[in-house]
């Protein structure tokens, strides 16, 4: 049972860090299209939200492996499966809930990047090149 305890820390974990990411996503969304809007913001909001998407298959394959353990270990001992089974079923809840939380403001934080005006090209968007090319450190002064 060590091991499945140790997989199931490791999925409360994961939930925490895409809670984190999932408000961090939220803060950044909120930035578009301000003063604060940049093109490093833009590439903070795409990583963070991969590395959630990551971050959730991770917590998916650990719930796999989670029922795995608990098919492979047979009906004996009725009680402890039965508190194994209770913890993981509230786990997955609890992954869902998140993951849910978290493709909601994904999904308004790629909406609100393709509608707010890109921060080094006065464009929309501002997913074309980055704005790299866009003479260099002007970018805030062209931008008011």
């Amino acid at each position: 049972m060590s091991s499945t305890a140790g997989v199931e820390d490791a999925a409360q974990a994961n939930m925490r860090a895409l809670a984190q990411k999932d408000s961090a996503l939220t803060k950044m969304t909120k930035q578009l299209g301000s003063k604060s809007d940049s093109p490093e913001l833009r590439e903070r909001l795409r990583s963070t939200r991969e590395s959630a998407l990551q971050l959730a298959q991770e917590t998916q394959t650990m719930f796999h492996r989670l029922s795995e353990d608990a098919e492979s270990s047979g009906s004996g001992g009725s009680r402890q499966q039965g508190q194994a089974r209770t913890r993981h079923t509230k786990l997955r809840k609890d992954f869902e809930a998140a993951l849910k939380s978290f493709q909601s403001t994904a999904s308004k934080s790629v909406q609100r990047e393709k509608e707010a005006p890109g921060p080094s090209s006065g464009g929309r968007g501002g997913r074309a090149g980055g704005g790299e090319g866009s003479g260099g450190g002007g970018a805030g002064f062209w931008a008011r």
